[in-house]
């Protein structure tokens, strides 16, 4: 892995910046396993404070505590499902379709520091609309059940932590080897560190597909209103 990097490091040769350190030592590349380990954790364990604690975040802890962490986690982690896999690939199809068809105004970003200015379709907004009306008409019509996210909620938090780690793991690699656009990406030298940070600004598929563009704002925003 270590060579993928350093490969990585050589063909670099446009040194400008967009946010994040462009190295990465044991201290940076610690910090940053330490938050990708930290965040879920921590989100599974408010979960297990709302399903078995009755809320108490404290009650949670001093459980874990007590039985050790490794038998609390194995005695409460959420349990795969098979459905909710299913429903959760569906959402995130139904979601890029409308994200590459629906249509919307063609709109410019900022200049990259590489030089390049990307377009993307203003959509979104009609995206969450025509979502809230298939819910809410499908509830009335009892086509679907409007408690649906939460008594899935258990097997969602599998699906989505999955997908989101897959999905992480596959842009990093894109960037090392098949990068949209080799003048904006930064190899820091850390595996660790670019899995946090990201190696490329805007991983796109083809011209127009602009995968973290489509991720921050779909499948997770526009979910939450439904939730």
């Amino acid at each position: 892995m270590s060579d993928v990097s350093a490969t990585a490091i050589v063909e670099i040769t446009n040194p400008t910046t967009w946010g994040r350190a462009g190295t990465a030592g044991w201290d940076k590349a610690i910090g940053a396993f330490l938050i990708v380990a930290a965040v879920p954790t921590w989100l599974h364990m408010n979960w297990i404070a709302l399903e078995q604690y009755e809320g108490s975040i404290t009650a949670a802890l001093k459980a874990a505590l007590a039985e050790g962490p490794v038998t609390f986690a194995f005695r409460h982690f959420p349990q795969f499902s098979l459905q909710a896999l299913l429903g959760y690939a569906f959402w995130l199809l139904l979601q890029a379709v409308f994200y590459g068809y629906l249509p919307g105004t063609l709109c410019y970003g900022q200049r990259t520091p590489g030089g390049h200015l990307l377009t993307y379709t203003a959509n979104g907004l009609l995206a969450w609309a025509i979502t809230h009306a298939l819910y809410i008409g499908g509830s009335f019509l009892d086509l679907v059940d409007p408690a649906l996210i939460a008594k899935h909620w258990e097997g969602l938090l599998v699906a989505v932590n999955t997908y989101g780690f897959v999905l992480a793991i596959l842009a990093q690699w894109k960037g090392y080897w098949a990068p949209s656009f080799s003048e904006d990406r930064k190899i820091s030298g850390s595996i660790l560190f670019d899995f946090w940070a990201g190696v490329e600004l805007n991983p796109r598929f083809g011209k127009y597909w602009d995968f973290k563009f489509f991720h921050n704002g779909r499948p997770g925003i526009v979910a939450w209103t439904l939730m």
